[in-house]
């Protein structure tokens, strides 16, 4: 009988959060994308080490929802001309110069950040944190992901 009664209770106390939740999310004041708590409300990603983790197809939701979200290819000149995610800036990995210009970005503006496979971003992530940028995304799976999800590329323009 006590196990059942406190599982009635933690239904109720579950039931309660997702209705306070539910009522927060249709408030006009809402977080802006700086602040990690919108991800509640569009219910993607895991926050790991300061860093929100999501698959191809939530970081496209992101992408297409949020026009300040910003986007970072880290991928070669030579993997980025051959497709990218449109509007992504594009800052080889590799380059002697990439530190400087991680450096270089607006630390203000929420950025998801993507390679080939997801390795080579995951190690830029520090340097992100580094230069002071608060939000950021991880496209786990990188443009592999975003490929094998038939999301939109983009082979127009280098940026």
């Amino acid at each position: 009988m006590v196990k059942l009664v406190a599982k009635g209770m933690v239904t109720l106390f579950g039931f309660a959060t997702l209705l306070c939740f539910s009522l927060y999310a249709f408030t006009d004041d809402r977080p802006s994308l700086a602040e990690p708590n919108t991800l509640l409300d569009l219910n993607v990603g895991h926050l790991k080490n300061g860093v929100w983790h999501v698959d191809a197809v939530e970081a496209y939701t992101l992408i297409s929802t949020y026009p300040s979200l910003r986007i970072l290819d880290v991928r070669t000149q030579g993997e980025f001309r051959k497709g990218h995610v449109a509007h992504a800036e594009h800052i080889n990995f590799f380059s002697w110069r990439f530190k400087r210009k991680i450096k270089a970005l607006d630390t203000g503006a929420p950025w998801i950040i993507y390679c080939k496979s997801g390795h080579r971003s995951k190690w830029a992530l520090t340097r992100l944190k580094q230069a002071g940028i608060a939000t950021i995304f991880h496209m786990d799976g990188g443009f592999d992901a975003w490929k094998s999800a038939k999301l939109p590329v983009n082979v127009a323009s280098i940026h």
